[in-house]
């Protein structure tokens, strides 16, 4: 791949500041070290609403891939963003099915609720999950399903589970490759007080996945609303492969924390904690409706932190996944029994505000050092005047996050309502040598998605003496 000597570098990108301001996308094009990625035919939805990132295998070569949709009744896109040592093409790998509004649509009604990446499903790599909720259309319409594209298909496969009025996909989270639960959970917030739904590697029959016991979950809770995974080493009662899911139930504004795996065989789970008082929205859902949340290790001490953003307060809230144990803060609605959380403020950084922050939160080694670093959407912030969203870099270390190093991204030629940061994700890159992230920022007003390929982190600035930032050939 081409590159540019640091002289040119600098003169190209001599407006950069951390932060990665540059001048409007549209005037320096692809000499920039943000890249906008624009669906097809995507005359409906909110393209960039949900965003994400994974690693796949073609050809027997590790590729990077990032995944984006916008959201319900829409189509959602796979576009190539690293392969090997080199940038990709960012080019548009493959659609999963054509707009609803076109002549020709096979786009199902309501299809895009949440996407997710399958390493193997049936014995094929690199499937794609997208979730049809047919929401108001009408219970004969079956609400409730799953559509599947793997790479190597030729069209799409629809798993059916033909339950009605359930939102049964309304939220996915992939889980490890070959693991003995399967290959997905799958949230169902609408059926009863909210339910888990697993789908075998080999197998496109949905199962019933047990409610954690003792988390308190009744009433309108919306069990399932949103799920996160993570690996865990061990829990005391799962028998091997345990997995750590972060599961929200916004009708109770609580985060419920659980190992899920086998027991004597079978599906079970461990309850170990609630986090009260946090909303949480849908991937699909507008902004202004909650959080997310998302685990990441960003002291590198070993253990995991559970991160949940509360975009009404513009912070995001920290839990130690350690410190959760036997069902605590399950048993009283209100906070007085929680585990210990403490706050991380929004970054000050000039410029731009901090409306909205923690609306959507990832994690990645965006600079390189080897340590995670956490990855906050705020897509109501304000910058330079404009309301026209931002994301913020915190970057992790021995201390955790370090607020007083942190960066903002935003585009210095965006408009008002783009909701830049209203969906965030981190996308492997450099997967032949020493890898590192990239940051993805959704930004479903302009029907965009963006890709900052140089955040302004130390280590991670144009002109810097890693020179880390790519550019464009």
């Amino acid at each position: 791949m081409a590159r540019y000597s640091l002289f040119a570098f600098a003169m190209v990108v001599s407006a950069l500041t951390p932060g990665c301001v540059l001048g409007p996308l549209d005037e320096v094009e692809n000499s920039a070290p943000i890249e906008a990625l624009r669906g097809t035919g995507n005359s409906t939805g909110q393209f960039g609403l949900i965003v994400r990132g994974y690693v796949g295998n073609t050809g027997g070569r590790d590729v990077s891939r990032v995944l984006i949709g916008g959201g319900v009744r829409s189509p959602y896109s796979a576009f190539d963003l690293w392969d090997a040592n080199d940038l990709g093409s960012l080019n548009l790998v493959f659609t999963g099915c054509d707009d609803v509004a076109t002549a020709d649509p096979d786009c199902p009604v309501g299809v895009g609720g949440d996407l997710a990446h399958l390493p193997v499903w049936r014995e094929q790599r690199d499937c794609v999950v997208a979730s049809i909720l047919r929401e108001g259309v009408g219970e004969d319409e079956g609400e409730g399903n799953l559509q599947i594209r793997c790479e190597g298909m030729s069209s799409t496969s629809e798993v059916v589970i033909g339950a009605a009025g359930i939102e049964l996909g309304a939220s996915l989270a992939a889980l490890p490759a070959a693991h003995p639960l399967g290959a997905l959970l799958v949230g169902a917030p609408d059926e009863d007080s909210g339910r888990l739904y697993v789908l075998p590697a080999a197998s496109s029959s949905l199962q019933r996945f047990p409610n954690p016991e003792g988390a308190g979950i009744g009433g309108d809770a919306e069990f399932g609303a949103l799920l996160r995974v993570a690996p865990i080493d061990t829990v005391a009662g799962i028998d091997s492969d345990p997995v750590l899911v972060a599961a929200a139930a916004p009708g109770l504004s609580r985060v419920v924390v659980f190992a899920a795996g086998t027991v004597l065989g079978v599906p079970g789970t461990v309850t170990l904690g609630c986090v009260d008082d946090v909303v949480m929205r849908r991937p699909a859902a507008a902004v202004e409706t909650g959080g997310q949340m998302h685990f990441a290790d960003l002291d590198g001490d070993g253990s995991l932190e559970l991160y949940l953003g509360d975009r009404n307060a513009d912070v995001v809230h920290r839990v130690q996944v350690s410190a959760l144990g036997g069902a605590q803060g399950c048993v009283d609605l209100g906070t007085g029994d929680d585990p210990p959380r403490d706050t991380l403020a929004c970054p000050a950084v000039p410029g731009v505000s901090c409306d909205g922050f923690g609306a959507a939160i990832s994690s990645g080694d965006f600079d390189g050092d080897g340590d995670a670093d956490l990855l906050v959407g705020a897509p109501e912030s304000v910058v330079d005047g404009t309301v026209t969203g931002s994301a913020f870099v915190l970057p992790g270390g021995a201390g955790g996050a370090d607020l007083a190093a942190a960066v903002a991204l935003r585009r210095a030629s965006g408009s008002e309502g783009d909701q830049l940061g209203a969906s965030v994700a981190a996308a492997r890159s450099h997967l032949g040598g020493a890898e590192r992230d990239e940051a993805v920022l959704g930004a479903p007003g302009a029907k965009r998605a963006y890709v900052f390929l140089c955040t302004g982190l130390e280590g991670d600035r144009a002109g810097g003496s890693e020179a880390r930032c790519v550019m464009r050939p």
